[in-house]
């Protein structure tokens, strides 16, 4: 059986409990930018100048950066997060829990609107 104290100590002496602290206080949710990018695609903005590639489901790696970028940056202005609240590194996008519920919130809003004008041109 498991002593919850004990457990607790060899956590804080190994050093996880730490790590578990500072990824929530830092970015919890880390994604490469392809899985970001396919999973997010249906909100990037319809508006402005769009790159060639926005409506690509899995575009070139030197432009997953600057989409995914453009996407986030497009969110930060409709919804109450700041631009601390996320980061894009070479190959994964970083977000905070609150950003990510969000931006799920929103893809499921689309996906919703897509389905009725898909469901009313079939009647």
């Amino acid at each position: 059986a498991f002593e919850p104290r004990v457990v607790q100590a060899q956590l804080v002496a190994c050093g996880v409990a730490q790590a578990i602290a500072a990824k929530k206080i830092s970015y919890p949710v880390r994604s490469p930018l392809g899985v970001f990018w396919v999973r997010f695609r249906l909100i990037y903005p319809r508006t402005g100048q769009r790159s060639k590639y926005a409506s690509t489901i899995v575009p070139p790696t030197e432009e997953l950066s600057q989409l995914c970028r453009e996407l986030l940056q497009y969110w930060q202005t409709h919804f109450d997060y700041q631009p601390t609240d996320w980061a894009i590194g070479h190959t994964k996008v970083f977000l905070k829990d609150s950003v990510l519920a969000l931006l799920t919130e929103a893809h499921q809003q689309r996906v919703r609107y897509l389905l009725r004008l898909a469901l009313g041109r079939l009647r």
